[in-house]
C-alpha cells in the first residue's frame, strides 16, 4: 500500500459533474443528482441560474447549473410534452392549437391507445377504444341528441360497439378518423367527432356533442382540429358536412366554420318524407365526391 498522502477531494463547483439541461427530469439529472426547486439567483455576470444539489452524501453540494431561465423552462417543457410532431404540425398550420399537458392519467384512463392524442385549447381528442363504449353509448342513446332523427338513436349497446369498430377500422386504414373528445381539465366526455374518409375522395366531418357541452364553442374547436388534420393528411380532398336542414345546431356549426352549401335535396331513406339533406363543403365538389354522399 502506498504511503503517499491522498489528495483532498475537490468539492468546488467546477469539479461537479456536467449537467445537460436538455436531459433534466424532475428527480433526475446527471447520476446522483436531482433538480431542486429553488429561487432563481443572479451570478456575478447577472445571468439568472437554477441550482442543483448532490444527494449522495452530506454535506450537500450546491452546483451552479448555469442555465438561463428561458433555457431551463424550455428544457422542462420538452420533457413534459413528448408530442413534438403534433405541436409542430399545428404551429405550421397556424391554427392556434398547441401541445399541452394531458389531464391526469386517472381521469383519462381508457380513452387512448398508442396513437398520440391531439390537443386543442380545451379538448383532448383521442382515437376511440372499447373502453369508451359505456360513455359513447350513453351519448348515442340520449334522445336529446337525436331530436332531428329519432329513428337513429342507439337502443342497444351493440350498435355503439359497431360504430366504434368502424371508426377503429378507419384509423387503421387511413391513419385518421373520428376522435373521442374530452375536456382536458376534467376528463369529462364532451362528445365525438372528426374526419372520416369516404370513398377515398372526400372527408366526412362528423360531430356529436353531449348536451352538457352545448353552447360553449366546443363544436368549432373540434371542427377546426378536424379540418386541420384532414388537410395535413390529404390536402387535395374536400371536407364535407352531410346534415339535415332542420338540425339547426349542426347547420349553424358548419356555417360558422366557413363551410358552404353545395347541394340541397331530399334525404333518401329518411322516415320523414319531408326531410331535406344539406351538403356543406370547403370547396366545390366533383361529381364523384358528391355521389359518395347523395348517390
Amino acid at each position: 500500500m502506498s504511503n503517499q498522502a491522498k489528495a483532498p477531494k475537490d468539492t468546488s463547483p467546477s469539479a461537479a459533474p456536467t449537467i445537460d439541461p436538455m436531459r433534466l427530469k424532475v428527480g433526475q439529472g446527471a447520476p446522483g443528482w436531482r433538480l431542486i426547486l429553488m429561487p432563481w439567483a443572479a451570478n456575478s455576470r447577472g445571468t439568472k441560474q437554477a441550482s442543483t444539489e448532490n444527494v449522495h452524501d452530506p454535506p450537500s453540494l450546491a452546483v451552479d447549473a448555469t442555465m438561463k431561465i428561458e433555457n431551463a423552462a424550455m428544457a422542462m417543457l420538452r420533457m413534459a410534452h413528448a408530442r413534438a410532431e403534433i405541436g409542430s404540425f399545428f404551429a405550421a398550420m397556424g391554427t392556434g392549437y398547441r401541445v399541452g399537458p394531458a389531464a391526469d392519467q386517472s381521469r383519462m384512463e381508457g380513452m387512448t391507445d398508442a396513437t398520440p392524442p391531439t390537443l386543442t385549447e380545451r379538448l383532448t381528442l383521442a382515437r376511440p377504444t372499447e373502453r369508451d363504449l359505456p360513455e359513447l353509448h350513453a351519448l348515442h342513446a340520449d334522445p336529446a341528441v337525436w331530436t332531428h332523427l329519432p329513428s337513429a338513436r342507439h337502443t342497444a349497446l351493440a350498435e355503439t360497439r359497431d360504430l366504434i369498430e368502424r371508426y377503429q377500422a378507419g384509423w387503421e386504414a387511413n391513419g385518421l378518423d373520428v376522435w373521442v373528445s374530452r375536456d382536458t381539465a376534467t376528463g369529462a366526455l364532451v362528445g365525438i367527432g372528426g374526419p372520416s374518409l369516404r370513398g377515398g375522395v372526400a372527408w366526412n366531418l362528423y360531430y356529436r356533442l353531449a348536451p352538457a357541452a352545448w353552447g360553449r364553442g366546443y363544436a368549432q374547436e373540434l371542427i377546426a382540429a378536424a379540418r386541420a388534420a384532414a388537410t395535413a393528411s390529404a390536402p387535395d380532398l374536400p371536407v364535407v358536412a352531410f346534415l339535415l336542414e332542420h338540425n339547426d345546431g349542426s347547420r349553424r356549426a358548419a356555417e360558422r366554420a366557413g363551410l358552404e352549401v353545395v347541394w340541397r335535396g331530399p334525404d333518401a331513406g329518411n322516415p320523414d318524407p319531408d326531410a331535406v339533406r344539406l351538403v356543406f363543403a370547403d370547396r366545390v365538389l366533383s361529381d364523384e365526391a358528391l355521389r359518395v354522399f347523395v348517390g
